[in-house]
C-alpha cells in the first residue's frame, strides 16, 4: 500500500551506542568505525531505551547553525513480544509529525476544521503543552506528545489529546 508522504526524512546511518553524558550528549561507533558525538534531543533518563552496547540511528545534518553535526533518532529496543524494534527518541519528532499531519488535512476527520495551530503553548492550567491547536467549536484543544521515559501513556499511544470546549 501506498500512501502520501507527509514528511520526508534522510537516510539514517547504524551505529553502536558507546555511552550518553551530560544528558543532551552521547558518542556512537558507527558501522564504518567513526566515532561520533551526536546530539540526544531526549533529556529524560531513557530507561528502556539507553543500553551502552546496543544498535542506534544517527541522522547526519550539519549546520553552521548546530553544535554537533549529528543526531541520535532511534535505538533499537525488545518489543513486547520479545522481537528487536527501533523506538524513536528524538522527542521533536512526534510534535512535528502530528502538525505535519494536521497541515496536510490527514486528521480532519478526527479533529475537524483546524484554524490555527501553536508550538510550545504555555497555560495557567497544564503544565507542558507540546501544540496547540484551535477550531471554530472550541477555544483550545492541546495534544501532548509525552516522551517514552517520563510518559505512563499506555504502549502503542504516540499522543493525548485533551480538549476544552468554550462556555
Amino acid at each position: 500500500m501506498t500512501g502520501t508522504s507527509i514528511l520526508q526524512f534522510p537516510a539514517l546511518s547504524e551505529g553502536v551506542l558507546l555511552k550518553r553524558y551530560k544528558r543532551f550528549l552521547a558518542d556512537v561507533e558507527l558501522n564504518d568505525g567513526q566515532v561520533v558525538t551526536v546530539h540526544c534531543a531526549n533529556t529524560g533518563p531513557m530507561k528502556g531505551v539507553l543500553h551502552p552496547g546496543g544498535r542506534v540511528r544517527v541522522r547526519h545534518a550539519p549546520s553552521p547553525k548546530r553544535k554537533l553535526a549529528w543526531t541520535w533518532e532511534q535505538a533499537e529496543v525488545p518489543s513486547s513480544d520479545g522481537t528487536l524494534c527501533w523506538a524513536g527518541i528524538n522527542t521533536a519528532l512526534p510534535n512535528k509529525l502530528i502538525r505535519a499531519l494536521i497541515e496536510a488535512g490527514e486528521l480532519k476527520d478526527q479533529l475537524g476544521p483546524i484554524k490555527s495551530i501553536r508550538a510550545e503553548v504555555l497555560t495557567d492550567t497544564i503544565a507542558e503543552v507540546e501544540l496547540t491547536y484551535c477550531s471554530p467549536q472550541t477555544t483550545a484543544q492541546t495534544i501532548n506528545a509525552p516522551s517514552t521515559s517520563k510518559s505512563k501513556t499506555p504502549p502503542g499511544v504516540t499522543a493525548t489529546l485533551h480538549s476544552s470546549r468554550t462556555r
